[in-house]
């Protein structure tokens, strides 16, 4: 992946290389200055957001929305002890804001905004005897609301293409609800436990975006 991602880049320098020779306008070279919208996807290690739409404006100013979803579900039958397992799980991650952007160097932005995010948690493992019936339930679901302050860089190749990375440090409060139970022929129990505070997370930092302007 890493060599993939390193050719890659390559070939955008060197398609870049080739506009510029032949651009009949040197100075268009930002998005600012033609492409109104921006879509990016992560290309490089991980980030919360797997792909983010920007709407910039005359004023220096854009729009930010990101956006990430998964979801899982898996049947796992087990011989030795004639049981199965059954696992479901679902997340998203959600974010809105504004972010303002400057030229510092002919092919490098500086940007900087703020976004408001949310993100929930779904995981639930149920375990079943070999007569189907329920014989232990495991899980949880976590929902948070937070702010982020956004810092990011963006390289320019031209009006279409771009690479950008931020620092994105998320400050939340989230609810959380776990549950467990527990059934036999002789025995039977359940839990359910709720906590509730402020969280922190460093979200992007390293990530790497590569951006395509409409």
């Amino acid at each position: 992946m890493k060599n993939f991602i390193n050719s890659a880049i390559v070939i955008l320098i060197i398609i870049n290389f080739k506009i510029d020779i032949y651009a009949q306008n040197d100075k268009d070279t930002t998005s600012s200055n033609k492409y109104k919208n921006e879509i990016g996807v992560v290309i490089w290690r991980s980030s919360p957001y797997l792909i983010s739409y920007k709407k910039y404006f005359k004023n220096n100013k854009a729009i930010r929305f990101g956006l990430r979803m998964r979801t899982g579900n898996f049947d796992l039958t087990s011989s030795s002890n004639n049981s199965s397992r059954l696992n479901k799980s679902f997340s998203y991650d959600i974010r809105l804001g504004i972010e303002w952007y400057k030229n510092i160097f002919k092919k490098i932005i500086f940007y900087y905004g703020i976004d408001l995010s949310s993100n929930y948690r779904y995981s639930y493992t149920t375990n079943y005897n070999n007569n189907d019936s329920l014989r232990s339930t495991r899980g949880f679901q976590t929902i948070s609301a937070g702010i982020a302050p956004v810092i990011g860089l963006r390289y320019v190749f031209n009006t279409r293409i771009s690479l950008s990375t931020e620092i994105l440090p998320t400050f939340s409060f989230y609810y959380r609800l776990e549950e467990n139970a527990y059934s036999s022929p002789n025995y039977n129990s359940s839990s359910i436990t709720k906590t509730s505070g402020i969280n922190f997370k460093s979200n992007s930092t390293g990530a790497i975006y590569l951006n395509l302007y409409f």
